[in-house]
């Protein structure tokens, strides 16, 4: 990746239209300083021509203070998304990754901060007709249609400095991008944009065998040149990283890639097309018919060459600036001759025309201090910071202006306290009052899904809920909002459920679907599916992946309160009464009975009813609720495989599932070790590996010396000596 020249103070055509060549970006155009048009007539569009060393150097001088834009070549597209006010370029991003597939991170050059806005480039195959705009707020760049305007250049209206931004999202200073640092756009979005129809006004006649050797003898042989190099590496390592189904296109992007090269006079194409090859063929070995990847490369390399008509003669790695006169004592060696940078780096940009004499030698004049432009970038990112502050302000208040409702309130609590009290309700008798919000907190694991169903399936048919809580007469339609089952296998999941109602269940599957419910368009449409559904019990699971959506941080409170408001505001909205909004522990193991919601603290402190589904290390499954008129003691769930079905039983609990194996553990230590001391029934308890400490195993044995089963004898020393009384002994002595 070709350095950066460090900007100065006004963008400068001439110090970097050196390093963009040697990125390889032959359309390097200049603009009038601070403008986006017009670029010099004549290459651009269908039929421009594309400038060569000495329309560049031209250029160099006569608009060195110029903005800069590019042409990009057949083989690159811009994705220009346009994500400001009034422009719904982030919407028609988002639908169409709903409908095409997320785009790849890449590199994207910009003016702006909202992290969306950009041209964002990627490669594509030649020979395709490509629309002008991808929907409303994008539009698309390619080599005959617009250009894209990039770093050092300053924007007309704001004034700010268009950046690189790479896929990590980090503006790189220093660094421009290659072309074969591009991903390629995704086969779904060329299909979804071309149809797969062929440009004819750029159609290509298929060659005969012959006529692309003669094609491809056009082309410089020998040692390959950097670019070729960059390009040739750049496809070796796709092909070792990537899955089969991508190879053929990686195949057609590299043999066009390097064709591409081969005309515009870089040496070394023929012998990077028979590594290519090799690296093709060696990648689909097994995976084809004998011939089959030969045949299939052919027809890949015949297909590119039919772009050859001619070829330069000289390649731009060596000189770009090939037959060109030097102008007034300066050369083309002293543009990319430049000052150091201070960090072992020569900086591509060109020395100023003033030089002052130093010692009988002509050197350049120092360039900006670092504090100077370290000054300059802190001042840039304050006023970057405090329009972000007063902008959040400004949107706060236009959200909550938006949302207002005035609520009813009486002018005093006499008049409040003449109203009769109302008893409580509840839409499943125990654990869930009616109108509450039920955060299910579950383990890794633990059947949080299939608990959900079971309540499903409860509400829908009217039976008790896991066999032990009635539900009302009539609560309702019921909404599963799935957002991490496969939709294929959610399906499988109910049908074995055996509802007999499944009229009253309605299921949206969200798994791999961005729903910002916190927006205000998703807001609306959530609320116009629940009330146009009739739902009133609302399940979202998992709270995780709906919050996601979002875009914030699960551990941020702040964030999290505002996603768990707008749930509230949209149960209310739509008449929803009951929501369920299941959620995970964390993997760390917990203490019984101090579990509580991965992620922000909000979250358990928003819930009305706080159920918790937890499982030993055995695997058995415990249920337990708590909350505003809710308090139901841990019981065991047992669970019928054959019907997806859980049953609550709340006599067992972890409490006293532990204390009846600590029991049994130590009754079996005594009658391996008859006569035991107190420290030979902990040793002998905790070789059964059952997790016992010593305070539970010496109140197990305390109780069963209290009813009998355990008998002491005390021997020498004082020695207490302990042992386990059969059954028959232990009924007689209860009967005496």
């Amino acid at each position: 990746m070709p350095e950066q020249a460090t900007n100065t103070d006004q963008p400068v055509y001439g110090a970097v239209a050196r390093s963009y060549l040697d990125a390889g970006w032959r359309g390097v155009l200049p603009l009038p300083p601070r403008q986006k048009k017009p670029v010099p007539v004549g290459f651009t569009g269908r039929a421009g021509e594309w400038p060569g060393g000495p329309d560049i150097w031209t250029w160099m001088e006569d608009y060195e203070t110029g903005n800069v834009a590019l042409r990009l070549p057949e083989n690159v597209i811009g994705i220009d998304i346009d994500a400001y006010p009034g422009k719904p370029g982030a919407v028609t991003l988002v639908n169409t990754e709903h409908a095409w597939g997320k785009l790849p991170g890449t590199w994207r050059t910009t003016s702006r901060d909202d992290g969306v806005s950009g041209i964002r480039l990627f490669t594509i195959p030649e020979g395709l007709e490509w629309p002008n705009e991808v929907g409303p707020g994008i539009e698309i760049i390619r080599f005959a249609h617009r250009y894209a305007i990039v770093w050092p250049s300053i924007h007309p209206e704001t004034g700010h400095t268009y950046k690189w931004i790479a896929d990590d999202g980090i503006t790189h200073i220093g660094t421009i991008p290659t072309i074969d640092e591009l991903p390629p756009l995704p086969q779904a979005w060329v299909t979804g944009l071309t149809h797969g129809r062929e440009d004819t006004r750029e159609a290509r006649s298929p060659l005969s065998t012959a006529a692309a050797q003669a094609a491809l003898a056009l082309f410089d042989d020998g040692e390959p040149c950097r670019d070729v190099r960059r390009a040739l590496e750049r496809r070796l390592i796709d092909f070792s990283s990537t899955g089969h189904g991508a190879r053929h296109e990686l195949m057609l992007l590299g043999t066009e890639r390097l064709v591409r090269l081969g005309i515009d006079g870089h040496h070394g194409v023929p012998t990077a097309l028979a590594q290519l090859r090799d690296a093709f063929l060696r990648s689909v070995a097994g995976e084809r018919k004998p011939g089959e990847g030969e045949a299939e490369w052919d027809r890949s390399l015949q297909g590119a060459l039919a772009h050859v008509t001619t070829v330069e003669s000289v390649d731009p790695c060596v000189d770009p600036f090939h037959g060109l006169i030097d102008r007034d004592q300066q050369t083309v060696s002293a543009v990319a001759s430049a000052p150091d940078l201070g960090d072992g780096r020569p900086s591509p940009v060109a020395p100023p025309a003033s030089e002052q004499e130093s010692h009988g030698e002509l050197v350049p004049e120092p360039t900006a201090s670092v504090d100077d432009l370290r000054a300059q970038l802190v001042a840039q990112e304050l006023e970057r910071q405090r329009a972000r502050r007063d902008a959040t302000k400004i949107l706060a208040d236009e959200e909550a202006a938006a949302h207002f409702r005035e609520p009813a309130w009486f002018t005093s609590l006499a008049e409040d306290l003449k109203l009769p009290d109302e008893p409580v309700t509840y839409t499943v008798d125990e654990v869930i009052p009616t109108g509450a919000n039920v955060l299910l907190t579950a383990g890794f694991k633990t059947g949080k899904t299939t608990l959900v169903n079971n309540l499903a399936r409860s509400l829908a048919d009217g039976t008790p809920f896991l066999e032990a809580f009635p539900v009302t007469d009539e609560p309702g339609r019921i909404a599963l909002w799935n957002y991490e089952v496969d939709e294929r296998m959610y399906r499988r999941w109910l049908r074995d459920a055996n509802i007999g109602s499944p009229e009253n269940i309605t299921v949206l599957n969200l798994r791999g679907f961005r729903l910002p419910l916190t927006t205000p368009r998703a807001e609306d449409w959530a609320v116009r599916w629940l009330a146009d559904n009739h739902i009133r019990v609302w399940v979202v699971d998992p709270f995780a992946r709906a919050f996601t959506g979002s875009g914030a941080s699960e551990n941020d409170n702040t964030e999290v309160g505002a996603f768990l408001d707008t749930l509230d505001i949209i149960k209310e909205r739509a008449g929803v009464d009951v929501l369920i909004l299941p959620t995970h522990t964390g993997r760390a193991e917990q203490e019984s009975g101090a579990e509580r919601a991965r992620g922000a603290t909000r979250l358990d402190d928003w819930a009305d009813v706080r159920w918790l589904l937890t499982k030993d290390r055995t695997g058995a499954r415990f249920f337990r609720a708590t909350g505003r008129d809710v308090d139901v003691n841990e019981g065991r769930l047992e669970y019928d495989d054959d019907t997806r079905s859980l049953t609550f039983d709340p006599g067992k609990s972890r409490n006293t599932e532990k204390t009846m194996k600590v029991t049994e553990a130590v009754l079996a230590a005594l009658t391996r070790v008859p006569g035991a001391s107190v420290r030979q029934v902990r040793d002998e308890v905790r070789a059964a590996r059952i997790g016992a400490q010593n305070t539970q195993i010496d109140q197990a044995l305390a109780v069963l010396i209290e009813v009998g089963r355990v008998r002491v004898e005390h021997g020498a020393r004082g020695a207490r000596m302990h042992y386990r009384v059969s059954v028959g002994d232990y009924i007689d002595g209860g009967d005496s």
